[in-house]
């Protein structure tokens, strides 16, 4: 009975891997897009950039045929490193620039808000047309009558007093739409670069980077492609970090022998814009 049931196991074993075997072998079959004289496989398993390579198949939980290759591609964190550090001190350095260029200009809307608070207090507490001359800037000619003069004065007078509440009030709220603790510019600001700046401090621990494919095996046994991107692996063996891209992004990459590293495979560009989440 032991006997039986160990030859059992046997055969599913060997049936499984066959399974697998079989769908491997579909997607390394087939002809390479760029050049249909290569197939899939050829073209995969003879690239200078992977410092290995590995190919597995496995059921996904609606029970699919799922193809996965992948590249450990060469020289890949410290470039990363590089770019990932110099990024945040560029980052850091442009976050408080903008602090204090924002922060320069709510002082001086700050200094115009109280100037016109003044200026408004003193028109509103002058008692007499000599008083108020002066303030609201006029000077009466020798034509005027002291009555026509008044008239004149209590007329800009009340523009003035509306022109100076108005300006007040939209200093105030573009001081408080700037330098609000909440959802101000400034802790906008700080919000955004903080985004920007975990992305790069996260890869800033890259110890290796995976490019990863999959394919999809239908039911007729035909590979559709399915997942095109970089596992990015942190000190502990662990992914901290996936991206996926447009499958066709790196084919003429894929199948130059000369590409040596991951900064040659995805460019200086490349690895700028991995870093700042504009891949």
């Amino acid at each position: 009975m032991e006997k039986l049931k160990v030859a059992a196991i046997a055969t599913i074993c060997a049936l499984l891997a066959g399974c697998g075997s079989s769908a491997v072998s579909a997607v390394k079959d087939m002809k390479f897009d760029l050049d249909p004289t290569f197939t899939v496989g050829q073209i995969l398993d003879n690239r200078s950039v992977c410092e290995s390579k590995s190919w597995k198949a496995t059921k996904d939980d609606r029970g699919r045929t799922v193809v996965e290759y992948r590249c450990d591609l060469k020289n890949a964190s410290e470039p990363l490193k590089s770019v990932a550090k110099q990024y945040i001190v560029e980052e850091e350095q442009t976050l408080a620039a903008w602090k204090a260029t924002l922060q320069g200009n709510i002082e001086k809307t700050k200094a115009l808000a109280q100037a016109h608070e003044e200026l408004l207090a003193k028109i509103q507490a002058a008692t007499s047309d000599a008083e108020l001359a002066p303030l609201l800037q006029m000077e009466r000619d020798d034509v005027s009558s002291p009555e026509v003069f008044h008239g004149r004065i209590e007329k800009e007078k009340e523009r003035q007093i509306g022109n100076l509440q108005s300006s007040i009030a939209a200093g105030k709220a573009d001081i408080e739409r700037n330098e609000g603790s909440s959802g101000g510019t400034v802790d906008q600001l700080a919000k955004e670069t903080d985004q920007k700046l975990q992305l790069a401090k996260t890869l800033e621990g890259t110890s290796r980077v995976e490019e990863v494919y999959q394919w999809v095996i239908d039911p007729d046994g035909n590979p559709l492609h399915s997942v095109a991107g970089f596992d990015f692996i942190g000190d502990a063996g662990k992914s901290i970090y996936s991206l996926n891209f447009r499958s066709g992004a790196f084919l003429m990459n894929i199948a130059n022998t000369k590409v040596q590293t991951f900064a040659e495979y995805v460019g200086d560009q490349g690895v700028i814009r991995i870093i700042g989440g504009q891949f």
